[in-house]
């Protein structure tokens, strides 16, 4: 259920403006963006890896990406 693309589209963006507002006004809690597709929802099952075509380390990349993205309550 974790959107993997759009997780990494969100931080993408963020970092390469430097206005992280936007992303994790989606990410946390947006129409579009539901809480169980976060990054801190995988579960570790490193299928993604497999299908990664650049071999990311995508399990490492979406912790970072949630950190990056999620706003302290």
């Amino acid at each position: 259920g974790v959107e993997i693309p759009r997780v990494f589209e969100m931080y993408n963006e963020g970092v390469m403006y430097n206005f992280p507002q936007n992303s994790r006004g989606i990410y946390n809690g947006g129409i579009w963006f539901k809480k169980e597709q976060q990054a801190d929802k995988y579960q570790e099952c490193n299928e993604c890896l497999e299908k990664s075509p650049q071999k990311l380390q995508i399990p490492a990349l979406l912790k970072d990406a949630h950190m990056y993205l999620k706003v302290e309550a």
